[in-house]
């Protein structure tokens, strides 16, 4: 399977971590609920996530435009604690 994203995945991801929901993707984007479903199922699989909130920690810790080119290098995501993030700046 190819990992990088395509430019619709990355639309749906972006759409969702601004905090729409799967019903609310849809509309936007003129495609069935059930299309942005299997859309974010196979996003999860290229980015290694399991779930909505992993997938926003994930884009929060790399920005969307450099993840096809890190996985191209094999650099993998930093780990986010969310527990132990230092909000002092």
């Amino acid at each position: 399977m190819n990992r990088e994203l395509t430019a619709k995945e990355k639309a749906i991801v972006e759409l969702a971590v601004l905090g729409l929901t799967n019903k609310e993707i849809a509309k936007e984007l003129g495609h069935p609920e059930q299309v942005i479903k299997n859309y974010l199922k196979v996003v999860y699989d290229k980015l290694g996530v399991d779930n909505r909130v992993r997938l926003i920690l994930h884009y929060y810790a790399r920005p969307i435009a450099e993840w096809n080119h890190a996985r191209r290098h094999s650099n993998p995501s930093p780990k986010v604690d969310p527990v132990h993030v230092d909000s002092r700046g």
